[in-house]
């Protein structure tokens, strides 16, 4: 198919488009080996051909930082554009503190309503970014949605018990229920009267009522024990095994 022979309006380049297409309103063609200076200061050595023609409406692309009035916040823009006008927003990260001491992830424009250059009204909504705060029954962190001031839901994440043959495929608090933390009475950990027999959560994944542990342990080796209360009071003269 032959190309449009057609003339362009205000210069004397082809149309590029195939004969019978549109063509189209401006000229694209690449217009180079120029000088032009703009106000900003910038120099433009190329321009599209309807750009040359009026280079009135040639603005200045050049990536420049900017100080965002009212919040602050340096961005990176194109030169032309004017973080002034009224209706420019603020697409940096918002950064201020939350309620739950995290620091703000939204785009600023999203919590900060600005006017003259002055903020007049700031709402961050609810925090959704993931809790992370370590569980204390087993090695996983809570991914459930900011939830300051309130427990941490079940651990959902898998189970990481496995041996040779097989992997648990129980959530991991599922998992903990059924652990063994009474090795005196065969208790499992979800039969427990926490009140009565508090427990223990190693940071090898077990869990132990606080009798099971000290036997297992051998404290009484190791610590001068009240006949009266059965409570240890302090150490003896070796320091093992706590100076492993």
């Amino acid at each position: 198919m032959k190309l449009c022979t057609k003339l362009k309006d205000g210069c004397e380049h082809l149309c590029l488009h195939p004969c019978g297409a549109l063509c189209d309103a401006c000229c694209s063609v690449l217009v180079d080996n120029i000088a032009l200076a703009l106000r900003c200061g910038y120099e433009k050595n190329a321009l599209l051909s309807w750009e040359y023609q009026d280079q009135t409406k040639v603005v200045c692309r050049e990536m420049v930082k900017r100080t965002v009035p009212g919040c602050g916040h340096e961005v990176t823009i194109a030169c032309h554009v004017d973080i002034n006008y009224e209706d420019f927003s603020c697409f940096a990260t918002c950064g201020d503190p939350l309620r739950c001491a995290r620091a703000c992830k939204s785009p600023c424009w999203k919590c900060n309503t600005c006017a003259n250059g002055i903020i007049s009204k700031s709402d961050h909504g609810k925090c959704k970014q993931p809790c992370n705060r370590r569980y204390s029954t087993c090695k996983h962190l809570c991914k459930a949605p900011c939830h300051s001031g309130e427990p941490c839901p079940l651990c959902t994440a898998k189970c990481d018990s496995r041996c040779s043959h097989a992997r648990c495929t129980q959530p991991c608090s599922e998992s903990v229920k059924g652990m063994q933390a009474d090795l005196l009475m065969f208790t499992a950990y979800r039969d427990m009267d926490l009140d009565a027999g508090p427990c223990v959560f190693t940071s090898c994944g077990h869990i132990f009522t606080t009798n099971s542990l000290d036997g297992t342990m051998g404290m009484q080796n190791y610590c001068e024990i009240d006949l009266r209360t059965r409570k240890f009071t302090r150490l003896k003269l070796s320091p093992l095994p706590f100076s492993i």
